[in-house]
């Protein structure tokens, strides 16, 4: 019986580390690095560009400080690649997945958009040649491939590819100027710039080629990575050359010198000095995340090495954990932080400010920050808005703010509010830790909560106290008080913008912006006066503006990726805003109205690269301003997923002229209606990462809902089919592991009275057993689709 305890001790301790080392969250901290590329010149210049997230970044300091390009890149999609000229540092190309590719002339510092490629302007992959720097190929998601010779000014496609999808695009050998390109089972080589090819070695099977590299020894020591291994040209046949490596799913190869690199899927990098026959692994220092996995995405899949004269060792890999740096083969890597945590993601007003001076500011992962003097001088507001997820992936996890928000009484109350993913905080005392919500923004334990809300108040707040949210998973939800969240409509497609009517009282109207248009309705009434399309309404909106005087002007705004819109008689009719310089279709990244718009007809647009417009004539017409943030590459936008807008005017913008906006890790602001500004920088303090207490069963977190996952935290595939997935809390995970205890000890029971023979019922069969059961339960207690 002692040894029946002792097993049931063991396995219990077994299921419970299973459950507490699982994923703590869909999407934990990580930079998600899409490329990287080293200046040529770097020992001199210490210059990197990366990809990150869907920012562009440069820094000029190893990698020490990024800042993001800006001028001219008006991309409505994501950045898939960038590539730096071998004969000029300052000339530098970038992809993307739909707007084809731009390029600049002066280190990043000014982008224009190049001719469409021939193929599609939906790229994957662009090499420039390092004899050639007009000499570019770009790769496609469906298939083919396009070659430019004057730079991008015009381009072509490869008509040996037609139908065929490019992996993989590589130069160099014997002849510098050789080209090499690889498909899915082939390697081709062209010896003219990508005219005409011809088919190298023997077929590789059905295996996509996704890098290629002639090491040092000549094209005879060619080798070619696949998703399903290395391989080497040994006369005319390629033969497997992976010995060493684990996993052979080759992802990026580099040849440096007697140096060979071959990136893995999921191990990162190995090594070889003999030209690829031999690898040892050298990835010590890199980390990897579960959401690759979830994703199906490659935990590593770029590689980059600096050459300057010098004759620098370094060496960076892109990692969907973040970016590593190495001083050599061999050397540990180290972490290089692309996304800053001061990142701002919310700017707020007190109510007040013209007596109170208040500024609110919320920071990704640094926690809220207040100023009672317009920016002086910084408190940081971080206790209490860190929590411990049921399934705690790092102890060092720092909560992610989405937003902070001063309520409308906060003269009287001194009420601010913050948010996450899921759960909601609020104040009434900046000295005090902030306090969660009841449930959080969860209006239903069987349901997601938002990974985003976007707030608004009813304008009516001194006497109802009432709280609005849209969020990204489609629901309008409602808040009184101190009470939680309740929900009072769903739209079933995610809200980027929500707007009370400010003539609420009267038409009960809320404005809420999708990818599909703007609805408009109560959604708390049936019929017509329920939520509703407006037919004719903008597509892809990315922000959303209301006249104060809404009752007798009728005026809306909407900022789209393809346009600026207005409509003067609430919706029933819509009308582009003719745009300047020539851009029919600009990407706006913000349209804000002056408190006082009635009387002066004063707005701001934040456009995509190209920074600031003002208008003083309720639209009509607009012009540049703010020309001094253009000049440092600066335009004012929110970080990754908005919740509300990155500029905000002062509400005595009448008498004060003053306005704040945010970029990056900056707040800046203009005491002259927007026409020069200040930037103000803010306090670097991190916040406490555990609470006494664990949270409640309700603040469990899944992720995003658009995501492929799989596994405990999956919600929906990669074709958009809801799929089932684990919604675990404590009690639940309580409940299954009792259910596995009673099955081995019933099992115990059964072996010490003889009912079963002996042989049969071993520790290790009933553990298996006891093993079962807890998954069975797990999958059925906790199971949502």
């Amino acid at each position: 019986m002692k040894r029946a305890i002792g097993g049931l001790a063991a396995l219990l301790c077994l299921l419970a580390s299973l459950a507490i080392s699982s994923p703590a969250s869909a999407h934990t901290p990580h930079d998600d690095i899409v490329d990287i590329e080293v200046s040529p010149t770097y020992s001199k210049d210490h210059t990197v560009y990366t990809i990150s997230r869907q920012y562009l970044l440069k820094s000029t300091d190893e990698g020490k400080t990024w800042h993001r390009l800006n001028r001219g890149l008006d991309n409505r999609t994501q950045l898939s690649g960038i590539e730096t000229s071998e004969q000029d540092p300052k000339t530098l190309y970038a992809s993307t997945r739909g707007d084809g590719v731009f390029r600049s002339d002066d280190a990043g510092h000014n982008w224009v958009r190049t001719a469409v490629p021939s193929v599609s302007g939906n790229v994957l992959a662009l090499r420039v040649s390092p004899v050639d720097d007009r000499l570019v190929f770009t790769t496609h998601v469906a298939a083919g491939l396009s070659r430019s010779t004057d730079g991008g000014n015009s381009w072509n496609s490869v008509p040996e590819f037609k139908n065929r999808e490019v992996g993989a695009v590589a130069f160099g050998g014997d002849d510098p100027t050789a080209v090499w390109a690889g498909v899915k089972g082939a390697v081709y080589r062209s010896d003219d710039d990508g005219t005409t090819w011809r088919k190298v070695g023997s077929d590789l099977g059905g295996e996509k080629v996704q890098a290629i590299v002639v090491p040092s020894g000549g094209d005879e020591n060619l080798l070619v990575g696949t998703t399903d291994g290395l391989y080497r040209l040994e006369g005319t046949k390629f033969v497997p050359s992976a010995d060493g490596i684990d996993d052979d799913r080759i992802t990026a190869l580099l040849s440096r010198g007697s140096e060979t690199i071959a990136v893995s899927w999921s191990d990162g990098p190995y090594v070889s000095t003999d030209g690829g026959h031999k690898w040892h692994k050298d990835a010590e220092g890199v980390t990897t995340n579960i959401m690759a996995t979830d994703l199906g995405h490659p935990d590593f899949d770029d590689i980059a090495a600096a050459h300057g004269t010098g004759g620098d060792r370094t060496l960076f890999l892109a990692g969907f954990d973040g970016l590593f740096r190495s001083d050599g083969v061999d050397e540990k890597w180290s972490e290089v932080q692309t996304q800053d945590s001061l990142n701002i993601t919310g700017l707020d007003l007190s109510p007040d400010y013209a007596k109170d001076r208040s500024v609110l500011v919320t920071t990704y992962v640094n926690g809220p920050k207040l100023s009672t003097d317009a920016g002086k001088s910084w408190k940081s507001l971080g206790a209490g808005v860190a929590f411990e997820y049921d399934y705690l992936r790092r102890p060092d996890y720092y909560v992610r703010l989405t937003g902070s928000l001063f309520a409308p009484d906060y003269a009287t109350t001194g009420r601010m509010f913050t948010m996450t993913r899921g759960v909601f905080f609020s104040t009434d005392d900046p000295g005090v830790p902030w306090k969660e919500q009841p449930a959080g923004a969860l209006v239903d334990p069987d349901l997601f909560p938002p990974d985003y809300l976007i707030p608004d108040f009813s304008p009516q707040y001194a006497k109802d106290h009432t709280l609005y949210a849209g969020t990204d998973r489609g629901l309008i939800l409602k808040r009184v008080g101190d009470e939680p969240f309740v929900k009072i409509g769903d739209l079933g497609k995610e809200i980027v913008a929500l707007v009370v009517s400010p003539d609420f009282a009267k038409d009960k109207t809320f404005f809420a912006a999708t990818d599909d248009g703007l609805y408009a309705g109560d959604p708390m009434a049936k019929g017509n006066r329920g939520m509703k399309l407006i037919a004719g309404s903008p597509k892809r909106i990315t922000s959303l503006a209301v006249s104060p005087n809404l009752a007798k002007d009728g005026t809306i705004f909407v900022g789209t990726e393809m346009g600026l819109f207005v409509t003067r008689d609430e919706g029933k009719t819509w009308k582009e805003v003719p745009w300047s310089a020539g851009r029919p279709k600009p990407v706006i990244e913000s349209v804000v109205l002056s408190p006082a718009f009635a009387d002066d007809g004063f707005a701001l647009v934040s456009e995509r690269g190209h920074g600031l417009f003002r208008t003083t004539d309720g639209g009509r017409k607009w012009a540049p301003t703010g020309e001094d943030l253009f000049d440092r590459d600066v335009v004012l936008s929110s970080f990754y997923h908005p919740t509300g807008e990155p500029i905000v005017f002062s509400p005595d913008f009448a008498k004060d002229r003053t306005v704040y906006g945010i970029a990056q890790t900056t707040l800046y602001r203009s005491t002259d209606a927007g026409e020069s500004w200040t930037a103000i920088d803010l306090p670097r303090q991190t916040h406490p990462t555990t609470r006494k207490s664990a949270p409640n069963e309700l603040l469990h977190y899944p992720g995003n809902h658009d995501s492929n996952l799989s596994g405990m935290h999956a919600a929906r595939s990669a074709d958009g089919r809801d799929m089932t997935i684990l919604f675990l809390t404590w009690k639940r995970f309580l409940m299954a592991l009792a259910a596995a205890a009673i099955v081995f000890l019933g099992l115990t029971f059964a072996r010490v009275e003889r009912r079963l023979p002996q042989r049969v019922l071993t520790l290790a069969f009933r553990a298996a057993c006891g093993l079962a059961v807890f998954v069975a339960a797990l999958y059925f207690i906790g199971r949502r689709t």
